[in-house]
């Protein structure tokens, strides 16, 4: 109808009416969902006319919005990862949550540009960033997981007689293994022919940095009492720190400002004072990972917060990660990983694992395995799960120990940490599963998994490597994994001198970085197996390659 009130602002002409009103309903809705790439152009014709507004705003159940969604990202109801059942999807509260956050990061790196970036005159803002980062997070625990590797799913008999007839009838030795395995994981191919969606809006937010008025913040002297950090931690342990200058955010916004709202332009640079190699923000956090005091057994010894109170007083249901710590983690071994492992020229791959497309989950756990529903239990829910079975490396890093003393007696004075030489290692893992664990407090479908099985030892690097059937240097290990209070996996693992395993040597404790079985790997922190007063300290990222 046309309205006769000539203050109506909703008023249409009778052409008007003829052009929108007469189009089915099917149409109208298939105009809306084209514009989910865009989605301002959705708020705005909802503007228009009170028809869009009742159309996009006021339909009685959610099938517009679903599709808007689906359109924009991966769908968050495929039982993937325990993070992910909710059947109950609030489809449009989400797909706006998650575009508000991307328009809102985008909007903070704008500002610092703009000379705005001082913390004291944005503190009120603190809540709204948070919120904005706890969503790009989510984009990565909710992403369709990866195909798994094509070799996965296949029976190992016909590769382990190859490997065994290669060493007369002799498993494969870990040396061989080693020489013979990737330094990382191939770049994770997409899946089903397709990239995530997830993980595109995700890398076209995470390749802008954050804001240096952010990074600034991660400084271990910040007010660590506010709500913004736990979120900008867990951001930068799954990503590292990308700082970018102003020139480079300027021509990054432009450049999307011109092409589509979601697309992945080329990395841009560090900003190396802050968060380069040797910037300041990696030099002030190895106070963090190096401090000799920060095992404690209310930590379970690692990177854990406890977030509840229970019987299982250390059982992994009752903790969540310790964000904060991590994130210092990541800066340091990232930093490691770089010096030691120099992307040559036509490597198209370089060091894969700490790309941000490869948090996305099911890298190393075959679709069959993945369970229909939560309620699956006992037996049949025994499966890896985690995508444990293989060979992995692992880098560690680590001060010799009068150093690690002088430099905790010190409070890690400047003078001490810039003459420290800080030791690395790069050691070759075989783990297999050897059982698992029910009733334990952790959701039946993940029950908790038990391992075993070998790895290079302190020495690894120095044996004769002129003969390959022999492992030199090799420690046993094992350990469990786990899935804590929020859905984040615990890696918790034990080396031994020998096959014995009578006297235990080192123990580690680890978060799995992104979705479960990710490229990413794990990243945590190694101490004394006994945990006794003057145990060294040090840090680890491991990753899976075959």
């Amino acid at each position: 109808m046309v309205s006769e009130d000539p203050h109506d602002t909703y008023a249409v002409s009778p052409l008007q009416e003829a052009a929108i009103f007469s189009l089915p309903s099917e149409v109208a809705e298939y105009l809306v969902v084209f514009l989910a790439t865009h989605p301002t152009a959705i708020a705005a014709l909802a503007q228009t006319c009170r028809f869009y507004r009742t159309l996009i705003y006021d339909t009685p159940d959610d099938h517009l919005w679903r599709s808007i969604f689906l359109t924009v990202y991966d769908d968050p109801r495929v039982p993937t990862d325990v993070r992910k059942w909710d059947s109950l999807v609030h489809w449009g509260e989400e797909f706006r949550r998650r575009t508000w956050a991307c328009a809102y990061l985008h909007q903070e790196q704008k500002l610092d540009v703009g000379g705005f970036g001082n913390t004291q005159t944005r503190s009120s803002g603190e809540d709204r960033t948070a919120s904005a980062l706890e969503a790009i997070v989510d984009l990565v625990t909710t992403a369709a997981h990866h195909d798994p590797y094509p070799s996965y799913d296949k029976s190992n008999s016909s590769a382990s007689s190859s490997k065994q007839s290669k060493t007369e009838g002799k498993p494969e030795t870990l040396i061989r293994a080693h020489r013979r395995a990737p330094k990382f994981p191939s770049y994770p191919p997409a899946a089903g022919g397709e990239d995530s969606r997830n993980m595109t809006a995700y890398c076209s937010i995470v390749h802008l940095g954050v804001p240096v008025h952010l990074a600034n913040n991660l400084l271990p002297e910040a007010d660590e009492s506010r709500t913004l950090y736990q979120s900008l931690y867990q951001y930068v342990a799954f990503n590292g720190l990308r700082v970018t200058t102003s020139s480079e955010v300027l021509a990054a916004l432009s450049l999307h400002a011109a092409q589509a709202p979601i697309s992945i332009p080329e990395p841009l640079q560090l900003h190396r004072n802050i968060a380069g190699p040797g910037g300041r923000i990696v030099k002030g956090v190895r106070k963090e990972v190096y401090d000799m005091l920060y095992p404690q057994r209310n930590r379970m010894y690692g990177p854990f917060i406890r977030a509840s109170s229970s019987r299982r007083a250390h059982h992994s249901c009752n903790f969540v990660p310790d964000w904060q710590h991590l994130a210092y983690v990541r800066l340091v071994v990232q930093e490691a990983l770089i010096e030691e492992f120099p992307v040559e020229d036509g490597d198209k791959d370089g060091i894969s694992i700490i790309k941000p497309s490869a948090l996305r989950g099911g890298r190393w756990i075959p679709a069959s395995t993945i369970p229909q529903s939560i309620s699956v239990s006992g037996a049949t829910a025994e499966r890896d799960w985690a995508g444990i079975n293989g060979l992995w490396r692992r880098l560690v890093t680590w001060y010799g120990y009068e150093t690690l003393l002088e430099l905790n007696e010190s409070g890690f004075d400047k003078e001490y940490l810039d003459d420290a030489f800080e030791v690395r290692a790069t050691i070759p893992i075989r783990l297999r599963i050897v059982s698992f664990v029910h009733d334990d407090g952790c959701p039946e479908a993940f029950p908790t998994i038990i391992i075993e099985g070998d790895m290079g030892g302190e020495g690894w690097r120095q044996r004769d490597e002129n003969d390959p059937n022999e492992d030199g240097d090799k420690r046993y290990v094992d350990g469990v994994v786990s899935m804590l209070h929020d859905g984040s996996i615990r890696w918790s693992q034990c080396t031994y001198w020998d096959a014995s395993k009578r006297e235990r040597q080192w123990a580690s404790e680890g978060v799995q970085l992104g979705g479960i079985g990710s490229t990413a790997g794990i990243i945590g922190m190694w101490t004394g197996a006994n945990h006794e007063d003057g145990d060294p300290i040090g840090a680890w990222w491991q990753w899976r390659v075959e």
